[in-house]
């Protein structure tokens, strides 16, 4: 699902409500109309982004091999990877 709602346009009803809802709230914090819908954009991707990647992680966390571990890269090549990786 989230994949269609990123390679489709959100079109619709129920799009144009939330839209509306979101950006009043942003126009009625103050923002300009250039910013309020930048704004929007960028809250909509977030929202769309964290949620494919809980999706996956879910995915990932259920099936072990699928796990890319920091502990098993090399640390000359992934210093900052393998230093925060768990002990």
């Amino acid at each position: 699902m989230i994949t269609l709602l990123l390679t489709r346009p959100l079109t619709g009803r129920e799009t144009a409500d939330s839209a509306e809802v979101i950006l009043r709230a942003l126009s009625d914090a103050g923002f300009d109309r250039e910013t309020a819908a930048r704004a929007y954009i960028t809250l909509l991707n977030h929202v769309l982004g964290a949620t494919s990647w809980e999706i996956q992680m879910t995915a990932v966390y259920r099936d072990p091999d699928r796990r890319n571990r920091p502990d098993t890269l090399p640390s000359s090549r992934y210093p900052t990877l393998t230093a925060l990786a768990p002990n």
